[in-house]
C-alpha cells in the first residue's frame, strides 16, 4: 500500500490506485472487457449523483440549488452526468465549465453537449478560469471535489459569482 504524508489514519486505511494503476484498469476495461469509456463516465457520474444527493441534499434534490464546476478532462465528465441526473431529479442545475468547449477531449465533450436547457441544466462557460456573470450561477457555501482536479460540485450555493481571472 502506498502513503500519502499528513493523512488521517482513516483515509489511510482506503485502498487506493496510483495514476499508472488507473491507467491500466481503464485499458483493461476497454480492451479487455469491452466496456467503454462512456460507459464508465455514466456510471461514475450516476453514482455521482447519487452521492451528493444522499450525503448533501438530504435525499431530495427537488428545488436545490447546485453548481457544477467542470474541466475538459474524465472528470469533469463524470461532473457533467452527476449535473444532468441532479437536473432530472428537479434540482436546480448550473454547470460552469473551465475550458473552451474545443478543449475538451471527445467523450467529456459528448457529456457537454448533452448539458443543455432541455436537460435542465443551464450552462455557464467560465472562459478559460473565470466564472460567467451572465447566469444565474452561485458561489458556494461548501464545495466538495468529485475526485479530481478538474471536476467540484457546489451545493447550497448563495452568491452571484464574480470573475476571479488567472
Amino acid at each position: 500500500m502506498h502513503s500519502i504524508p499528513g493523512l488521517s489514519p482513516e483515509a489511510e486505511s482506503i485502498p487506493w490506485l496510483t495514476t499508472e494503476q488507473m491507467v491500466e484498469v481503464d485499458r483493461a476495461m476497454v480492451e479487455d472487457f469491452r466496456v467503454l469509456l462512456l460507459q464508465m463516465m455514466e456510471h461514475a457520474g450516476r453514482h455521482l449523483a447519487h452521492l451528493a444527493r444522499e450525503r448533501f441534499l438530504s435525499g431530495d434534490a427537488r428545488g436545490r440549488e447546485v453548481v457544477v464546476l467542470a474541466g475538459p478532462g474524465g472528470n469533469g465528465g463524470g461532473a457533467l452526468v452527476c449535473a444532468r441526473r441532479l437536473a432530472a431529479w428537479g434540482a436546480r442545475v448550473v454547470v460552469a465549465v473551465t475550458a473552451d468547449d474545443e478543449r475538451f477531449a471527445e467523450v467529456p465533450r459528448h457529456q457537454l453537449d448533452s448539458t443543455s436547457p432541455t436537460s435542465g441544466c443551464l450552462r455557464s462557460s467560465t472562459g478559460g478560469h473565470r466564472w460567467a456573470s451572465t447566469s444565474p450561477a452561485c458561489l458556494p457555501k461548501r464545495t466538495w471535489s468529485a475526485s479530481g482536479s478538474d471536476a467540484q460540485i457546489a451545493l447550497n450555493a448563495y452568491a452571484v459569482p464574480r470573475s476571479t481571472g488567472r
